[in-house]
């Protein structure tokens, strides 16, 4: 029976927590995997660094129901956004437009946050944001981001 469990452990890779990745780590690693193509997902590093994005979205958004269940959101993604989802590339490049000094100073849990906060703001903040995107012409009228994360067969919810 001791054994068995200890045989298990070893088996078992282990895979560090979203609190434990430095966010301009990943980024560089997830940078230099989507370079690979289809390769990438070969490569041994794709799965953990899968797992730990997941754990990542998942931890925010029990962060955002909390916040949401006392009446102050952290970011509001809109339906048709949460519906959609997003892609590896997305979520890598959305990480991406943080500034380096944020990157290297942030775990992934952080940078994640970070994000979702810059990119759907709630009330007052995104009106006034999502107005100023389209007088500069970065964002059509009726254009929605996503806030869902595709892994495979599956979709991450924000």
């Amino acid at each position: 029976m001791l054994f068995a469990a200890a045989a298990a452990l070893i088996a078992t890779p282990a895979v560090a927590a979203p609190d434990d990745v430095n966010a301009d780590t990943f980024y560089v690693a997830a940078n230099d995997l989507m370079g690979k193509g289809m390769r990438a997902m070969f490569d041994k590093r794709t799965r953990p660094m899968m797992a730990q994005l997941k754990a990542a979205a998942t931890s925010v958004r029990a962060d955002n129901m909390a916040a949401t269940a006392k009446g102050a959101p952290l970011y509001c993604v809109p339906p048709a956004a949460r519906k959609k989802g997003m892609d590896a590339q997305d979520v890598v490049a959305r990480i991406g437009r943080l500034p380096v000094a944020q990157r290297k100073s942030s775990t992934l849990r952080q940078a994640w946050r970070a994000v979702l906060i810059r990119d759907y703001p709630c009330g007052e903040r995104a009106s006034s944001r999502h107005d100023a995107k389209r007088v500069r012409g970065e964002m059509h009228p009726y254009q929605s981001g996503s806030a869902g994360l595709r892994l495979g067969k599956s979709t991450l919810k924000a």
